[in-house]
């Protein structure tokens, strides 16, 4: 019984320690954007905005609105136009009508594509895009869900992007922020975005390129035509694997922020996260043709193979953190002069946290322009860590549902 305690009770450190580890590397893994955001653009740029919409009734016609305002902006500058691409997925409630209320192009899916997830709906509004818009411009399509939000701030500085003479970008990732943060669960999801996917997504930048986040995913018409999206339950991590294949390039950028409501509960926070594991693990039969692709760099095939095996770890190495974490409280228990293990955890778990914490509370005082403690921020961070650890068994169920062909795709539920 000792030496099983003490198994699960170094599978403990040693997770908390390579997190650590990983919080370190990090800290250097900054973007050096040298972008002087002015007001001149010298090409001459359409940007198409595609919001895919599925019985988004009580939001669509305000974030048509809002993004309108925004865009209205933008094409103040010279050499920007914008438009609004709504493309209704055969949605069963007002979807169609509340969006044909503003001035955006509306459009609907086929009866042969309705309900087959979010990339063919991204497909269909890429081939209405090719057909009536002018080639002779810079055509870049930005993918922004039903309930997100972007400032003009955020369209400007992704057009200088493109508008770079010294790179040449194929898509451009903005970062993620969460509108809502009543709750745990809300906290944690801003945390995991604003802290943990972003430092995660600057590390790519730095070894290879950034990957597609849906949400805030900005491409240029040749690559959306040439590539496409696929039918997994995580497209935007196809789009991005068969982009790499074929020579194309994405860069992430956190000085672009589109904002997102947050699930509200845990059941649908698991709900979400099946679908996005599940649609994971099925993009893990792209990693042989990327073993074998020139195109892609040597440590980039190293992350994208741990992306594909986390699901997999993540069974068993939160279930184990878990049964450690209480037997360690147990042995606290009965011998509590005796047991230090519980108090050094706890520890290396405390230090990782307020080191992340801290990155995450730079990134709201920089996207935000307002003030927060790092009291709050911690919060935000152990909140993560709490919710993490309870949903260990949603790989367990994305990978039945895998073995079962239960790859049916469940929609976010939006907020009103």
């Amino acid at each position: 019984m000792i030496v099983i305690i003490l198994k699960f009770s170094v599978l403990f450190y040693i997770v908390y320690i390579f997190n650590i580890i990983y919080l370190l590397l990090n800290k250097f893994h900054v973007n050096k954007e040298t972008l002087k955001v002015d007001n001149k653009i010298d090409g001459k740029y359409t940007l198409w905005i595609i919001i895919p919409a599925l019985n988004e009734a009580a939001v669509i016609k305000n974030t048509v609105i809002r993004l309108q305002n925004e865009l209205h902006k933008l094409c103040k500058i010279g050499n920007i136009n914008a438009q609004i691409v709504v493309i209704d997925d055969c949605s069963n409630d007002q979807t169609l009508n509340e969006a044909k209320r503003t001035s955006a192009y509306v459009i609907q899916t086929s009866n042969k594509d309705k309900h087959c997830g979010k990339g063919a709906v991204l497909n269909c509004g890429v081939n209405f895009i090719n057909a009536i818009c002018d080639h002779r411009r810079n055509n870049i399509i930005g993918v922004i869900d039903a309930d997100g939000i972007m400032q003009f701030k955020d369209f400007h500085h992704i057009i200088k992007l493109y508008d770079d003479k010294s790179n040449r970008y194929d898509m451009i990732q903005s970062a993620v922020q969460m509108l809502n943060t009543n709750n745990m669960v809300e906290k944690a999801q801003d945390f995991e975005f604003g802290g943990l996917n972003r430092k995660a997504q600057i590390a790519r930048n730095n070894y290879g390129d950034g990957i597609a986040s849906g949400n805030g995913q900005f491409v240029t018409l040749k690559m959306a035509l040439d590539v496409q999206w696929g039918n997994s339950l995580l497209e935007d991590m196809e789009f991005t694997l068969r982009g790499l294949l074929k020579g194309y390039h994405c860069y992430f950028t956190e000085k672009a922020v589109v904002k997102q409501q947050a699930v509200t509960s845990i059941k649908k926070y698991i709900k979400q996260r099946v679908r996005w594991c599940t649609g994971g693990i099925q993009c893990s039969h792209f990693l042989l043709a990327v073993y074998k692709s020139h195109n892609v760099k040597r440590l980039q095939k190293f992350a994208l193979t741990i992306n594909a095996i986390t699901p997999f770890a993540y069974i068993f190495i939160n279930f184990f953190n878990l049964l450690s974490l209480i037997i360690q409280i147990r042995l606290l228990i009965i011998f509590p002069q005796s047991n230090h293990s519980f108090f050094t955890l706890i520890l290396i778990w405390f230090i990782l946290n307020i080191g992340i914490a801290n990155s995450y509370r730079i990134f709201i005082i920089h996207t935000d322009q307002k003030k927060i403690s790092l009291t709050e921020t911690l919060y935000f961070s152990i909140s993560f860590s709490i919710v993490n650890l309870i949903t260990f068994f949603i790989p367990i169920i994305s990978i039945k549902n895998i073995l079962t062909n239960n790859l049916k795709w469940d929609k976010t539920d939006h907020p009103n």
